[in-house]
């Protein structure tokens, strides 16, 4: 928060102002005050007397009077990311301190995402709300805003001194649907490449000079790569052979070879390009061929974290975990270029607000969220710079002087920082979410991409199977969308 700023917290906390005049006596004026009982907020103008050049002057200072609130409005917050006390240590209790002046609470409950969508539903059919606001990710929540069950907050929270023009403006259009604005968004992740950086020196490469090329990143996989026999003990390069731990990387290297798997509004879907099948046999060389990977690996992070895989091509969020990992010496660097083009999956995190389909927003609560997320957007910083999750979307934020300072070295926070220009929205604006289809996670993907890995069908025919059911659902949706109302028709 700008220290410039008259704040909540170190302005008023009474019911009363001081204002006055001054009476001037000799060389020891004397200031003549008035208790201005506050009953609404109000401007106010206080007098005092002042030696300017040793005379006595009178100045006037307009100040505004914020009462204290009598009752407290109590708003419910979802969280569902892994490490939630983190979040609501290093953001939502500072808040609370804040907004208390205001008369606003917000209860904290670690809520699993997969969850939200029944809970949320069936609140709605009862006619009430189960939480406020939650943490969602941008181009996932076309489904309940569709529905009528989250609020625009556009003026809501401009209202409450948010200044959109502050976010990064590619971070703010993931946001955005029929001209409105439904997620505050938080931070941005991306991914990039993690390296243990204990095993780089062991194998004798130079950990200040990562790999670059292809070429490049193959060799030192191979260096790293520990093998018995034809089991591979420890995998130079960090792949699962199966589910959606492999689609990730998939889709970055078809990416950096010139796949488009869709186009710019999300309707056509491309992954039969040559650049698609391209990146499928990479990756089965890696397991195959060059022996740096192995289908044994079930779960990466498990994997990494105990050593057992050398380098990881994944997101800043795993920043603040690793780095309590001091056996790793963990470093990070850019993705290499597999392909010519520099590419990488990036997605937005922010807060959207639960209201009743066909019912505004209770207007006292709907101000009252406007100045928690406010305050929320500003605090989160302490969050990106923790490590946990990604950077910030604010340009005041990412640009003030501190940015670069706390608990994660900068160094490698830099390297996602860096990424995020190269990066696109991961989700598609589709509307089944229960399919969650989109660049890397989701049944869709792996019922077709897992039998290409475990080579039980060829990638041609893997990928003309998925293409078919992503196109399918992208026509759906298309149709969706376009019978979708104009917000203003929603009730809000």
């Amino acid at each position: 928060m700008s220290k410039d700023r008259v704040t909540r917290r170190n302005f008023l906390s009474g019911l009363a102002v001081g204002a006055g005049g001054a009476v001037l006596a000799a060389c020891a004026p004397k200031v003549v005050k008035e208790t201005v009982v506050v009953e609404k907020p109000v401007e106010v103008v206080v007098k005092e007397t002042v030696m300017v050049g040793g005379t006595p002057e009178v100045v006037e200072k307009v100040v505004t009077a914020t009462p204290v609130p009598t009752e407290v409005i109590e708003l419910t917050h979802w969280c569902h990311y892994g490490n939630a006390a983190r979040w609501f240590e290093l953001v939502i209790d500072p808040v609370n301190e804040v907004v208390k002046e205001q008369g606003i609470h917000i209860n904290t409950v670690d809520m699993q995402n997969a969850e939200h969508g029944t809970k949320i539903r069936a609140a709605a059919a009862a006619g009430e709300e189960a939480c406020d606001l939650f943490w969602a990710e941008a181009g996932g929540q076309l489904r309940p805003i569709m529905d009528g069950l989250l609020a625009p907050l556009d003026d809501a929270l401009a209202g409450a001194g948010l200044n959109w023009a502050d976010f990064i403006p590619g971070r703010l259009d993931e946001a955005r649907f029929k001209g409105k604005i439904w997620l505050m968004p938080t931070d941005h992740s991306t991914f990039g490449v993690l390296l243990n950086g204990a095993q780089v020196e062991e194998a004798g490469l130079d950990v200040s000079n990562p790999p670059q090329t292809g070429e490049e990143f193959l060799e030192w996989a191979d260096k790293l790569t520990v093998r018995e026999g034809d089991k591979i003990t420890r995998a130079g390069f960090n792949l699962t052979g199966s589910g959606d731990g492999i689609l990730p990387d998939w889709s970055i290297i078809a990416h950096q070879l010139g796949a488009k798997m869709w186009n710019e509004d999300f309707t056509k879907a491309n992954v039969t390009s040559q650049a698609c099948v391209e990146a499928a046999q990479f990756l089965l060389d890696c397991f195959d061929k060059y022996k740096i990977s192995t289908r044994d690996t079930a779960e990466r992070y498990k994997t990494f974290a105990e050593g057992a895989a050398s380098m990881f091509w994944t997101g800043s969020w795993m920043l603040g975990t690793f780095n309590t990992l001091p056996e790793l010496k963990l470093t990070a660097a850019v993705l290499p270029l597999i392909g010519p083009n520099r590419w990488t999956i990036g997605y937005t995190s922010g807060l959207a607000i639960i209201k009743v389909p066909g019912r505004p927003k209770d207007p006292a609560k709907l101000r009252a969220l406007a100045v928690a997320m406010n305050e929320i957007s500003e605090r989160a910083v302490e969050w990106n710079k923790a490590g946990e999750l990604g950077e910030t979307c604010r340009r005041s934020l990412q640009e003030a002087p501190d940015y670069q300072n706390g608990s994660v070295p900068w160094e490698q926070r830099r390297v996602f920082v860096e990424e995020a220009a190269y990066s696109t929205l991961a989700e598609p604006l589709v509307l089944d979410g229960e399919t969650a289809m989109d660049y890397y996670y989701g049944d869709v993907l792996t019922k077709h991409l897992d039998r290409v890995w475990m080579k039980d069908i060829s990638i041609e025919e893997g990928l003309e199977n998925l293409q078919k059911e992503m196109q399918d659902l992208a026509d759906l949706s298309a149709q969706q969308i376009a019978e979708c109302p104009s917000p203003s028709d929603w009730g809000y």
